[in-house]
């Protein structure tokens, strides 16, 4: 992410609500320029908090706010040495009755991005949007000191139109901190925003940030507290249930693989059966997967993820990423006849010897991948908002011919009456 300590204060603004969206339906720069969105968001305030700091000087931290215009973003710190490393921390929080961590929780260093730009599309946006809002600011390490005490001295707004086209209603707060390599925080800030929808209704309206999808989904920033880890899986509980309602097979027949079964079986006082079983008589070293998960308003809207990811390159070489090894956790117990390095597909020339000693020679037998499995909710993050979603998920071939295209429905439930109307 473009993050140092000249971006420090914009990047809080949008860590706030691009990063926070992160693995999230984005929009184009060209998007930002001209497109309203059907909610109103307001800063509150700014507070830089953990200061004096060792090596660097705060002169104003604060958020101006403005009558029916949009807050003013105002840090200046003083920087007195020359630093080519810079560390960003942060966190989301949601305000349910107090402020809990949601979801967004990771680091990245700085400079090496700013040196490096990777191809993660969120971190793209957020790179975007601060050349919009910091077009002075935005150039690579070294930063600080050069022949005298470098001020960064920011004033900005952050506009609507930047985020996301769908922001999720609530109170929301961002932590960053920005540290040296020593680990020696040059600026601490926490933001405090609030999202309304536009019209009395919608602003009455909590819909809140998403559940996590239950298929190989890659997001590199979105990791921490709010995610069970290995262990959270086998005991941890949920203060919610999920409950899967639907589950189709869309735009078939498809051309290279054959549906058996596609169906999401109900079952009384139980959790859902999902049914799959799909032949693949070819082949396959390369299955692009593309997502998107939709919450429904009225009707379905896209809804902050929307991406892709090649799955036979990542269970080849998995990243070293929280969140990556957690989903892959939860796939090879929801999927464990599926999830396994490529190839995939027609098995060629499997020998098969019985104990009468009789050679059985199969070639290009077509693979029959069965699926039975349920989704628990100890797979999911601690904290999920009530709602009913809907993910689609498409299976590609490098060719680009569709091998599977399901829609998931189910639903949220905060467990208790009360619980349940207060997400709602």
């Amino acid at each position: 992410m473009v993050q140092q300590i000249r971006v420090s204060f914009s990047f809080i603004i949008v860590l706030c609500i691009g990063q926070c969206l992160r693995t999230a339906q984005l929009i184009s720069l060209a998007d930002t320029k001209n497109a309203t969105r059907p909610f109103s968001l307001h800063i509150k305030r700014l507070v830089c908090i953990d200061a004096p700091y060792t090596e660097s000087t705060l002169q104003e931290c604060r958020a101006i706010l403005r009558r029916n215009q949009t807050s003013l973003l105002r840090v200046m710190v003083v920087v007195p040495k020359v630093y080519n490393y810079a560390m960003l921390q942060f966190r989301l929080h949601y305000k349910y009755t107090t402020y809990q961590p949601f979801l967004i929780d990771g680091t990245v260093e700085a400079c090496s991005y700013l040196r490096k730009p990777n191809h993660d599309p969120t971190v793209n946006y957020v790179h975007n949007v601060m050349i919009e809002m910091l077009p002075s600011l935005l150039y690579p390490c070294p930063h600080g000191v050069i022949t005298e005490n470098t001020t960064y001295n920011i004033t900005t707004v952050f506009k609507e139109e930047y985020a996301p086209k769908s922001v999720p209603a609530g109170e929301y707060r961002m932590d960053i901190r920005f540290s040296s390599k020593a680990n020696v925080t040059l600026l601490s800030l926490q933001t405090f925003a609030a999202v309304r929808r536009k019209g009395i209704l919608g602003s009455m309206c909590t819909e809140v940030l998403l559940i996590i999808t239950i298929f190989l989904i890659k997001w590199q920033n979105s990791h921490g507290e709010v995610i069970a880890n290995e262990a959270d899986l086998k005991n941890f509980t949920r203060p919610f249930t999920i409950r899967v309602t639907r589950l189709l097979c869309i735009n078939m027949p498809y051309e290279e693989t054959v549906v058996k079964e596609c169906r999401a079986i109900l079952r009384r006082n139980q959790r859902s059966l999902i049914c799959v079983t799909i032949d693949l008589p070819k082949v396959y070293n390369y299955i692009m997967l593309q997502f998107r998960l939709y919450y429904k308003f009225t009707s379905f809207k896209p809804l902050l993820i929307d991406g892709q990811v090649e799955v036979c390159s990542y269970l080849r070489n998995p990243k070293r990423d929280p969140l990556n090894t957690y989903m892959y956790e939860v796939l090879k117990k929801l999927m464990p006849n599926t999830v396994h390095p490529c190839p995939h597909g027609v098995s060629v020339g499997v020998v098969e010897m019985n104990l009468r000693l009789q050679l059985c020679l199969h070639d290009f037998q077509n693979k029959t991948y069965a699926e039975r499995s349920e989704f628990k909710e100890e797979y999911a993050p601690k904290s999920v908002p009530a709602g009913d979603y809907r993910m689609d998920l498409r299976f590609a071939s490098e060719s680009n011919v569709t091998l599977q295209w399901n829609q998931l429905f189910f639903t949220v439930r905060r467990k208790g009456v009360l619980g349940s109307m207060l997400e709602w």
